[in-house]
């Protein structure tokens, strides 16, 4: 008798683990599993004549603060080209990202650019809502636009003061 009280047992079981098919992450949640949202504020640089203009005072400042930090100290009559542009760049940063990871940005205009095309992004801190840098992003702009002028013709498709970084960022820190 212990023996077919033991049968019933296990063939209870068995039917009774064949019936629960849900998976575990099907109903639940790992808390800490959420992308997190970097943003920068940067310069590209290399830009054919569409970058900002000198009423992008930011810009001026920038590139003034970033060549005094190389040791060069320009004079205000150095920058009258327009092939630097200010620009806000946003990631998302995965859970679990690890240290040395390359992850894609995004790079907008922030000032009066026309285009950022064939602009190369300089390096550029990616902080956290805390304001703490978690990764630096870096690199050739790929932008999903054209435009072009040619005698009374203008045109645009797409657009052109926004694009990728892909594999632009480096993970510095992970989000504790």
């Amino acid at each position: 008798i212990k023996q077919v009280v033991i049968l019933l047992m296990v063939l209870v079981g068995v039917s009774f683990c064949e019936e629960a098919k849900v998976r575990v992450k099907d109903i639940s949640r790992v808390i800490e599993s959420r992308d997190n949202q970097l943003i920068g504020y940067g310069l590209v640089v290399g830009l054919r004549n569409t970058g900002d203009t000198q009423r992008s005072v930011f810009t001026e400042k920038a590139l003034t603060n970033l060549l005094k930090k190389m040791g060069i100290t320009p004079d205000k009559n150095d920058f009258k080209s327009r092939n630097a542009a200010s620009v806000i760049v946003t990631m998302n940063l995965p859970p679990y990202a690890r240290t040395g990871q390359r992850l894609d940005v995004s790079v907008s205009s922030l000032g009066d650019a026309t285009s950022l095309s064939g602009g190369t992004l300089l390096m550029t801190p990616m902080k956290g809502p805390d304001f703490e840098t978690y990764a630096v992003a870096q690199g050739q702009i790929v932008v999903g636009g054209v435009s072009g002028k040619s005698g009374r013709e203008n045109y645009k498709k797409n657009q052109t003061t926004s694009g990728r970084v892909p594999n632009g960022a480096i993970v510095e820190q992970v989000v504790k």
